[in-house]
Formats: C-alpha cells, sequence, structure tokens
C-alpha cells in the first residue's frame, strides 16, 4: 500500500467581490497564490498521473481558458494519441467541475485508462471530497455515512436538477460536525464520497436537500452568494482523496492525499465550531495533516 502526501502552497489571502468568481469562468482563480494557481504532478506512475488541479482550470472540453488536458500534453511524455483524443477524455478517468480544486486522474496508455475505467464503474476506485454545506445536516448516530440517492438531468444551461426523471446518481456523506460564521449562519463540514460521478453531481444533491454548497454560483440564489463571497471567494469543495490499484499480479493500492488550499483554509478558521466534534475537524484540516479516516477505504 503507498500513500503520497503533498502540502497546501501558501499565498495571500483571498480578494472577494465578484460573483463570476463563484461560477465556471476564468476568474475563479482570484484571490489564490501564485503557485496554486498552476497544476502539478503529485503521483507519477508512468501510464498513470495523479495531477493537482488549481480552481479556475477545465479538464477538458475547451470551455476554459485553461486547460488541463493543455497541461498533460505539454508534460512533453511524447506523441501519445490517447492525449487528444476526445472519446477517451484526453486521457483523464474523471473530471472535476472548473471551480472547484483537487486531485484528477490521467492515463498515457490505452490499456490504464481502460483498467481505471474498470476501477471507476465497479467502486475500486475511490473519490473523496471536502465540503462545506449551509446548514444544519443531520447526522445519524447509528451510521458511518449517509446517501443520497436522486435521479439527475440538465437543463441547458448546464444545472442539473434532481428530479424524477434522468441518470441514478448515488452520494454519500459523512458529517464532521457543524459551525457558525460571524454573522450567525449555520454550516456544515461534510466528507463527500461518490458512487456515480454525475455532472455537478455533488452540487446538485446537496442543493436538492437544501444543504446548498458554500459560494456556489449555480445552485445557490443571489443574496446567499452575496453573503458567502465574504467568506469564499469560490466554491468550498475539494478533491482531497483518491485511492487506485496498479499492477495485475501484485496488486499495489495508492492513497493520494491533498491538503487544503490556503484560501479554503482561511475561510475555515474564520468559522465557530458548535461542538467539539467540529472543532477537531477544524483543527485538522487547518493543519497539513492527514486526517485518519482518509487512511480508511471501507465501505460504509
Amino acid at each position: 500500500m503507498a500513500f503520497c502526501m503533498l502540502k497546501a502552497p501558501a499565498g495571500p489571502r483571498a480578494e472577494r467581490n465578484l460573483h463570476q468568481e463563484a461560477e465556471d469562468g476564468p476568474c475563479a482563480t482570484r484571490g489564490i497564490s501564485r503557485e496554486y494557481r498552476d497544476p502539478w504532478v503529485v503521483l507519477d506512475m508512468s501510464e498513470v498521473l495523479v495531477i493537482a488541479k488549481p480552481p479556475g482550470w477545465e479538464v477538458y472540453d475547451g470551455n476554459a481558458e485553461r486547460q488541463l488536458a493543455d497541461y498533460l500534453v505539454n508534460l512533453q511524455r511524447g506523441r501519445l494519441p490517447i492525449l487528444t483524443d476526445l472519446k477517451h477524455g484526453c486521457g483523464f478517468i474523471h473530471r472535476l467541475d472548473v471551480p472547484s480544486s483537487g486531485l484528477v486522474i490521467a492515463a498515457t496508455t490505452y490499456h490504464a485508462w481502460y483498467d481505471l475505467q474498470f476501477q471507476l464503474v465497479t467502486g475500486t476506485l475511490l473519490r473523496e471530497y471536502l465540503v462545506l454545506a449551509h446548514g444544519f445536516v443531520y447526522r445519524d448516530p447509528n451510521a458511518r455515512w449517509s446517501t443520497i440517492a436522486a435521479l439527475l438531468r440538465w437543463s441547458d444551461d448546464a444545472v442539473a436538477a434532481a428530479h424524477g426523471m434522468g441518470k441514478p446518481s448515488e452520494t454519500r456523506l459523512r458529517v464532521l460536525g457543524h459551525v457558525t460564521d460571524p454573522s450567525g449562519r449555520s454550516f456544515a463540514l461534510l466528507v463527500i464520497r461518490i458512487v456515480t460521478g454525475r455532472k455537478h453531481q455533488i452540487r446538485s444533491h446537496l442543493a436538492w436537500k437544501g444543504h446548498a454548497t458554500v459560494t456556489d454560483g449555480k445552485y445557490t440564489g443571489p443574496q446567499t452568494l452575496t453573503e458567502d463571497l465574504r467568506l469564499c471567494a469560490r466554491n468550498f469543495l475539494h478533491r482531497c482523496h483518491l485511492s487506485l490499484r496498479r499492477g495485475t499480479v501484485c496488486v499495489e493500492e495508492h492513497h493520494v492525499w491533498q491538503p487544503l488550499a490556503l484560501d479554503l483554509v482561511e475561510a475555515l478558521r474564520e468559522l465557530r465550531p458548535k461542538d467539539l466534534a467540529a472543532q477537531k475537524a477544524q483543527e485538522t484540516w487547518c493543519s497539513s495533516s492527514e486526517p485518519a479516516e482518509f487512511m480508511c477505504t471501507e465501505g460504509p
């Protein structure tokens, strides 16, 4: 079993004055430190790369100025057909919304891509996120995880909606604690694990439950967004942990962990814990230490 950890870069306090920073546009990186504006390779296994995606970057599709697919090509690993093959995601196994940050997996060969896709559909490739959501989220004392299962469909303006029609989607969450901001608004600090990987799945599922993610210009109203921008300049959603397997005869499980970027750490520090569990979670996530829950890959 292999572990990889990297520290969040330092940088200035985020400036908060544009609603567009909460949307999917190129302004999403405003206020992020210079070091965190560019992607970097966290784990290099030759045919498989784990890349840290800063906010404001699109994985591929060409809808934003900064493309992670271009970064992958510019690594100059030779002429690799998969890197320009849109049918195979330009080598990427999954996406991450433009305003979000965190870990992304890419394959440089078709063999590795299909192997990782198999892990994705069979649930052996684990993806976990830290999310700050609005309101008081109920914590079941008898269950480690709670489940949101709702069909998702997409409208013409690329907003996902949970209704009685659409594709099956499943999100699992664990409540770490509850906090309040200086104005008294309540939030929940959540660890999210996705079973399916639909577009905007986490954001739309939480909004459907009445607990939209903080600073989400697509799934909250203008007044809420304005108040959120005083706390955090971009969507508080960070893919912090990935677990994948490599090898055929001798299978090795790799865990890759990325702490929060400084802008999210500073937003979290402005909040007041409502209980000891929230205080412990806040202290852990504001440090560079690895939370113990991400050393474990058991099911819910």
